[in-house]
């Protein structure tokens, strides 16, 4: 099965802490957040309507350049299926955020590897770091948000594809669907302006049925026997409940 990007949405409205899918959730798929969060806050909690309770924390930049100023990228594998709003951390002033969700990834323990960097000198480009996909077809993302500027125009290279901006135009998120084990290590280039005070970082994840950690939708096997003391196998699967 393939990876596809289902739906993405973006933050239009920077004093609301919640955003919502478009689409109902497929159970099943995996769930990305990307957040700026801003002033007074401290929280880097994030939940959502539909219940999933297993939104985890992956990669953060906190205080970057100023108190209360941080940038945030957490996932949700294996979500349920239903209507779904997310809520970003609350207590905050501002938000600008991002969330996507993909078919096609591995349900449990889905990550593969990871990078990320950030810099407070004024810089033009900023790389997140190498890293090496353990298998072909993994879905590679990549994010970059700041805390210096709004109405950025940022461009991204190797081979990604900009999946959304938030209206603001300091939190950017793109992908690769079906990455190759190749290093890659891409350049965020503010074509605006330089920045400051700017985070960006890479994740892969596996695929589902591609041999990775948590690519088996398998729960739990049990194994009994008929009237006639052959063995029977039942197979028993489940989203995250």
């Amino acid at each position: 099965m393939a990876i596809t990007l289902v739906q993405s949405a973006a933050i239009t409205n920077n004093t609301v802490s919640t955003l919502a899918f478009g689409s109902n959730n497929t159970a099943g798929n995996l769930l990305i957040a990307v957040g700026r969060l801003v002033n007074t806050g401290s929280s880097t909690t994030i939940s959502d309507s539909a219940g999933n309770s297993n939104w985890a924390l992956l990669q953060s930049f906190l205080n970057l350049g100023a108190a209360d100023q941080n940038l945030c990228f957490w996932y949700a594998p294996n979500c349920k299926g239903s209507a779904n709003t997310v809520q970003f951390p609350t207590g905050y002033a501002f938000y600008e955020g991002i969330i996507a969700e993909y078919s096609g990834v591995a349900i449990s323990s889905p990550t593969d590897q990871q990078n990320s960097n950030s810099t407070t000198s004024s810089v033009a480009t900023l790389q997140p770091g190498s890293i090496t996909p353990s298998q072909n077809g993994e879905l590679i993302v990549t994010w970059s948000a700041n805390n210096n500027a709004n109405s950025t125009t940022q461009t991204i290279n190797s081979g990604f594809s900009l999946v959304s901006t938030n209206s603001f135009g300091n939190v950017y998120f793109a992908h690769i669907l079906g990455g190759t084990t190749s290093p890659i290590n891409p350049t965020w280039d503010c074509t605006s302006q330089n920045l400051t005070d700017w985070g960006v970082g890479i994740v892969s994840f596996f695929a589902a049925g591609s041999g990775g950690q948590g690519n088996s939708p398998i729960g739990n096997v049990i194994i009994d026997l008929d009237s006639d003391g052959f063995p029977i196998l039942e197979v028993q699967t489940g989203t995250n409940a």
